[in-house]
């Protein structure tokens, strides 16, 4: 029989208190709303904040995106596979080093950009409105989460 106390009122122990673990929380919340949002465009929040990246720094290495955006070299090679096939990106091998490839958005990954960019903000509507946060608590928020990832 299931304990109704205990399913209404769990005890997470000292979890709550982990910065680390309620970013993660707050993570897999945004993703999930993300996938919701954006369920025709299949493409993984990862993917977007790639295309972004690059679309604001045009030429950039596979290795400097992947460091950039968090994320292994070795993920980065599937995300910027995916990326290629969709017709979002194109990769161009270094001219002075055959080993290194560089990476820019096509005209067709220029067009999808404004969308996914309204989708994402569309999706930070739903994370504060679910958080019962006001807008001043919201930019706090997103200031000390710049500072904490050394954004800003």
């Amino acid at each position: 029989m299931p304990n109704l106390e205990f399913d209404q009122n769990p005890n997470y122990s000292y979890l709550p208190e982990l910065v680390g673990h309620l970013v993660g929380l707050a993570h897999l919340r945004a993703k999930e709303l993300w996938l919701e949002q954006q369920s025709s465009l299949k493409l993984t929040p990862k993917q977007v904040v790639a295309l972004e990246f690059i679309s604001h720094n045009p030429g950039v290495s596979q290795n400097i995106i992947a460091k950039h955006i968090g994320t292994a070299p070795t993920v980065m090679v599937g995300i910027l596979d995916v990326l290629t096939v969709r017709g979002f990106v194109e990769r161009l091998q270094s001219e002075t080093d055959r080993r290194h490839w560089h990476v820019r958005v096509t005209k067709q990954g220029k067009k999808i950009l404004a969308e996914l960019k309204r989708l994402m903000f569309e999706v930070e509507k739903v994370l504060q409105t679910e958080s019962g946060l006001n807008q001043k608590d919201w930019n706090t928020l997103q200031k000390l989460l710049r500072k904490l990832t050394s954004r800003g």
